[in-house]
């Protein structure tokens, strides 16, 4: 069997969980015998095929996406390259991860017009949500069901607009708000609406398209349901964490902080992006607030950041506390991240739908303290093998740390809780099995 798993971003160049997630996925999927082929677009504009970690990668040209009317993954394009360079692959099937401008509906159109089976893997909401974190207002979690004014509102007030103008403008009638869409300078503030049509009619189009949907959280198989997608359609199948990590990872080798001498220093953790998303700015200003009776220090991997973001949190915090930050670190600085923290934190300020660091964690038997959102709550276990905090919550980001900090066998308890972690090995057996089922649907025959 040959697959051609289609993604908009890969590495090297880009380091994230769908990155990451679709590689070590090929590379399972290769131990089960599917030859797999990663098809990504290039940013200097030219086709090239090279390897990366014995994974075949094909990347073709972006497009500068010329459709400014229309938002969402119905506006998105894909070069010809793309076409040529999928037909001369020939997959059985072709599996995309997430989308872009480069990388949306036309592919899956280039596939089925090629007659190759396709199916979407959705990593995040960019699929159902305008503003893309799935909480509503930037405030609650949201039920992620696409109601015209609603969304509208929201995207408004998001955008800045006060909340009694936003509900005005989602009560002019459609013919009058294109009209002033048009209008010089103010007329993006009349466009949510359209933007939330489009929307709508992209995930319904990308659902009639293609032969599955595949999700990687609970939350995200609700959010399609409750927008109409077939549950016969829809499948979740959750990540794992590399086997390799969870073969290598046993007890850390230092000191539970149980074990270390009487007033011991919390050592806390933090594994991502820097940017607003992930939230390093509030678990900062929670930090900033522990009192001098709790002892911390804070190690922060980053592995990619926002230039500017990064500048003003580290001038914020400058000498307040013992934070240390680690750039462009190689993938076995990851090890010796875990094996040197008590607890990991995952102030994510928008829906995850892993997150493959909360897994990693686990299988390093660390405890999380997260956001109580998205698939961040399907991993942690409130008060069983971590905490669970409001994300925008800094006092209760603060509280819980001091907690943990003054009460160390508290944590000594959370570590014993953790469970056996999935593995990727599992999630490429489901993705098999699935892609089996839906070879024999399309009536393909392959050698698998």
């Amino acid at each position: 069997m040959k697959v051609v798993l289609g993604v908009p971003w890969y590495l090297p160049e880009s380091i994230g969980g769908t990155e990451i997630f679709v590689h070590t996925l090929s590379a399972q999927l290769d131990k089960l015998g599917v030859d797999c082929a990663i098809m990504t677009p290039s940013m200097d504009g030219k086709t090239s095929v090279s390897s990366y970690s014995g994974i075949r990668v094909v990347r073709f040209p972006a497009m500068t996406v010329k459709d400014t009317t229309r938002y969402g993954i119905l506006a998105s394009q894909h070069s010809d390259a793309f076409t040529r360079l999928l037909e001369a692959e020939s997959p059985d099937i072709y599996n995309q991860h997430e989308w872009s401008q480069n990388l949306g509906f036309s592919a899956f159109r280039a596939a089925k017009a090629l007659k190759i089976p396709t199916i979407f893997t959705i990593h995040m909401g960019l699929i159902i949500c305008r503003i893309q974190t799935l909480l509503y207002r930037n405030k609650v979690q949201c039920d992620g069901e696409i109601i015209e004014n609603r969304c509208t509102n929201c995207l408004l007030e998001t955008r800045g607009v006060p909340a009694q103008f936003a509900r005005v403008i989602t009560q002019i009638p459609p013919k009058a708000l294109s009209r002033l869409s048009k209008l010089p300078r103010i007329g993006p503030l009349f466009s949510g609406r359209d933007s939330v049509r489009d929307i709508a009619l992209g995930l319904h189009s990308v659902a009639g398209a293609v032969d599955r949907i595949v999700t990687v959280s609970q939350w995200l198989n609700d959010a399609l349901s409750r927008n109409g997608v077939s549950a016969n359609k829809i499948l979740c199948i959750r990540p794992g964490v590399d086997p390799e990590i969870v073969a290598s990872a046993p007890v850390a080798e230092t000191q539970l902080v149980s074990e270390r001498p009487a007033n011991p220093t919390l050592r806390i953790g933090f594994l991502g992006r820097a940017n607003r998303a992930k939230g390093l700015h509030v678990l900062a200003a929670a930090l900033l607030r522990m009192p001098q009776s709790a002892s911390f220090n804070l190690k922060a991997l980053v592995i990619a950041e926002e230039a500017q973001y990064l500048a003003e949190l580290e001038r914020d915090i400058s000498d307040r506390f013992a934070f240390t930050i680690l750039l462009n670190q190689p993938r076995s600085a990851v090890r010796e991240f875990f094996q040197t923290i008590d607890v990991l934190a995952v102030p994510s300020q928008c829906l995850e739908s892993g997150p493959l660091v909360v897994l990693e964690a686990h299988a390093w038997k660390v405890p999380v303290v997260g956001s109580d959102l998205g698939g961040i709550r399907e991993l942690v276990r409130r008060d069983v093998d971590g905490l669970l905090v409001a994300h925008d919550d800094i006092a209760a980001w603060t509280r819980a740390f001091v907690q943990l900090a003054r009460e160390p066998e508290r944590l000594l308890g959370f570590r014993e809780n953790i469970g056996v972690v999935r593995t990727t090995l599992e999630t490429a057996e489901d993705t098999l099995s699935l892609y089996k089922s839906v070879l024999e649907a399309s009536g393909r025959r392959t050698k698998v």
